[in-house]
């Protein structure tokens, strides 16, 4: 569990360093696809909503592989094999969350746009 950690604190330094050096470097940051200066506001939020949504969306089932793979190597031991079943629910749980979020925000944006 400390390997995953140092992991996760690991690659979010380091795409912090990225964020931060890119304008360092003079490095052009990409648009995000869908979104344009000429819409408006109601539309720009729903669309970095989703966008946030599909990050956590992909970083939750990362998690469900990390802890599937904790699982096939724990090698029956019973502390790594409740600490990746403790993972496994949270990242099924966030999952969820992120699939409803995004159902909501769906039908959200149908009936406001429409």
């Amino acid at each position: 569990m400390k390997t995953l950690k140092k992991v996760t604190v690991g690659l979010t330094v380091l795409g912090l360093a990225l964020i931060v050096a890119a304008p360092a470097m003079a490095v052009e940051i990409p648009t995000v696809p869908g979104i344009s200066a000429e819409e408006d506001a109601p539309a720009l939020i729903i669309s970095v909503i989703q966008w946030v949504l599909i990050f956590v969306g992909s970083l939750a089932l990362l998690f469900l592989i990390i802890a599937g793979l904790m699982y096939i190597t724990s090698a029956g031991n019973e502390e790594r094999t409740a600490a990746a079943k403790k993972t496994m629910i949270y990242a099924i749980v966030g999952l969820a969350i992120a699939l409803i979020s995004y159902v909501v925000l769906a039908w959200i944006n149908n009936t406001l746009l429409s």
